[in-house]
């Protein structure tokens, strides 16, 4: 990215180098959302996603909690889930 480019330590101040290099000064000082502990959770979600892809929130939630000693609630299972593009597969029944 060209954010990269950019120097702090340099005699031109961020905001000058931003416009010359065509970056939102906003983008500078962007900081990702994502925690340690978050990407912990989506590692084990990973995990255990591969293995059994028909598991939903409720039981994902209880293997994190049993086997991966992650405690967070059902609500941010989905949201982690949601985030990573996961949907649980379910059986299809015909009529």
């Amino acid at each position: 990215m060209r954010v990269s480019l950019l120097d702090a330590e340099a005699d031109i101040s961020l905001a000058r180098q931003a416009q010359l290099f065509d970056i939102s000064r906003s983008s500078i000082y962007y900081k990702p959302l994502a925690n340690e502990a978050d990407l912990a959770a989506m590692r084990a979600i990973d995990i255990e996603f591969t293995a059994r892809p028909f598991y939903g929130s409720r039981r994902m939630k209880a293997v994190l909690g049993r086997d991966h000693n992650i405690g967070i609630c059902r609500e941010h299972v989905i949201h982690l889930m949601r985030h990573m593009g996961l949907e649980t597969l379910y059986p299809i029944r015909f009529c």
